[in-house]
């Protein structure tokens, strides 16, 4: 189910990555917070979004934790 989720994950945030690059970079970095009350699947999913090219910015085990979390880390 793990592989299965992270997939659909991708899938969608792959979405994100066709936006315009930031003027002269020709690069485009989505930046993603994880959010899971798992720590194995949340350190997974990282490494997997990251594996991909994803900047993730914040980690957070509770919906508390993530907007706190997303207020700093401003994720996109």
């Amino acid at each position: 189910q793990i592989e299965m989720l992270g997939e659909q994950v991708l899938h969608h945030v792959r979405r994100l990555r066709r936006r315009p690059a930031a003027r002269g970079t020709g690069v485009v970095t989505v930046r993603v917070m994880v959010v899971d009350d798992h720590p194995v699947f949340r350190r997974g999913m990282s490494a997997l979004l990251r594996a991909s090219g994803f900047d993730v910015v914040a980690e957070a085990a509770s919906g508390t934790e993530a907007v706190s979390a997303a207020a700093r880390a401003i994720p996109d």
